[in-house]
């Protein structure tokens, strides 16, 4: 073998190292990749998966559950309203949470038909009111106080008549009326401020309507 041809084999040998080196840079970098790729899934999926920002600006954003069902739903409204929702696993919303273009706030509770069931607001002028519907969503029960410091229950029935009105007022009367199916007064039992008692029946209501 002259010179020449030991170099050239010298050569080749030189180019098969080479090319080994590279496969074995080739494929470490692959099972790095793979492993890296692995680690940054496991961290994202069953590390920690929280993620800080300083300040987050837009006008709505919502979670969904692993099926894709929207569970909370926080947005702002063009009527000046905003709130958050959460929804039970159907999609139905069962709590609602807002503060209405005039201000006041308001929280809302629903069945699993999504029918309001309990609803509790404070006005603008300060009254604060907590109503109780039937499975319909009709209003039944009524609770409310006044800034002046009166205090009423209201019972409704299944056709939106007030039936019973119960309640205390500033000067330190209460009272309780009784009305018919179409929500006339037909008994009052009441009390004044010094301890005086009085019973009113059907005539002397003469067919007046009650009113909280």
């Amino acid at each position: 073998m002259n010179e020449n041809e030991h170099q050239a084999g010298e050569l080749r040998a030189q180019v098969v190292r080479l090319h080994a080196v590279i496969r074995r840079q080739g494929l470490a970098l692959a099972v790095l990749t793979c492993v890296l790729g692995v680690f940054c899934f496991a961290g994202m999926t069953d590390g920690d998966k929280s993620a800080r920002f300083d300040t987050v600006t837009c006008s709505s954003w919502r979670v969904v559950d692993d099926k894709g069902v929207t569970r909370i739903e926080a947005a702002w409204r063009k009527d000046g309203s905003a709130g958050i929702s959460c929804m039970d696993a159907k999609g139905v919303m069962r709590i609602a949470a807002f503060a209405s273009d005039d201000g006041s706030p308001v929280l809302a509770l629903a069945s699993s038909e999504g029918k309001s069931r309990l609803t509790s607001s404070i006005l603008p002028d300060g009254t604060a009111q907590t109503g109780w519907n039937d499975a319909s969503g009709k209003l039944r029960v009524s609770i409310t106080t006044t800034p002046d410091g009166a205090a009423t229950i209201t019972c409704l029935d299944a056709s939106g008549v007030k039936r019973i009105v119960s309640g205390t007022m500033p000067n330190g009367s209460a009272a309780t009326v009784w009305a018919d199916q179409e929500g006339k007064g037909r008994v009052t039992a009441a009390t004044s401020a010094d301890g005086k008692a009085a019973l009113l029946q059907p005539a002397e209501h003469r067919d007046q309507q009650i009113r909280e």
